[in-house]
């Protein structure tokens, strides 16, 4: 679980990820833009198309916030908006990790 400073939590806030740089992976679409604050903030959505099953929407949830708060320590200071696509329900926590990762150096992040 993020801690609460590292939670984009305003719908505002939310939008105005919409301006920034975006990119696509086999699970997910993230969006990112820098921000002013000392720290990242991230949101992570896990949409009805995804999955009917709250439980599995929850668990493709927990897994992608787990891998991104590991690396949190190595984000430099954006708000990040990851967006859980349909292929995102059959993949492995390995495969998540992988995919973030490589997300995270396409939008070029990571410290």
């Amino acid at each position: 679980m993020l801690s609460k400073k590292n939670r984009l939590t305003f719908e505002r806030d939310i939008l105005k990820t919409r301006k920034g740089e975006s990119v696509k992976g086999s699970f997910f679409v993230m969006r990112a833009i820098k921000n002013n604050l000392r720290k990242a903030r991230i949101v992570v959505t896990v949409g009805k198309k995804v999955s009917l099953k709250s439980v599995e929407r929850n668990l493709i949830k927990r897994r992608t916030l787990e891998v991104i708060r590991l690396l949190l320590n190595q984000i430099d200071y954006f708000d990040i908006f990851v967006f859980a696509l349909p292929r995102a329900k059959s993949a492995q926590y390995k495969a998540i990790e992988n995919e973030i990762k490589q997300l995270f150096n396409r939008l070029k992040i990571i410290k």
